[in-house]
């Protein structure tokens, strides 16, 4: 599979806590992660830790494509019960 950059869109349900494997596990198989977390996952889960793991700032707040990851990515990776979470993604 090609190398792809990935923004993966977190909120503030208890899964959060799995994001940093996904993040290691995506980096790992060469692809490029960028994180955008609601002020609710901040709960669960480091901005820090998502920050080393993917080697990119996490950001605070809502996807848009004017964001400073927006411009970066193509498709959004959110699971299913992710979509409900952050208008506009």
């Amino acid at each position: 599979m090609d190398p792809r950059r990935i923004v993966l869109a977190v909120t503030g349900g208890i899964a959060a806590y799995k994001i940093p494997e996904l993040v290691r596990a995506l980096t790992n198989a060469g692809h490029a992660c960028r994180c955008v977390l609601t002020p609710e996952a901040t709960r669960f889960v480091s901005p820090l830790v998502l920050a080393t793991l993917s080697q990119h700032p996490a950001n605070h707040g809502v996807a848009r494509r004017t964001d400073s990851a927006g411009h970066w990515w193509r498709t959004p990776a959110n699971p299913p019960t992710l979509r409900h979470g952050i208008p506009g993604v």
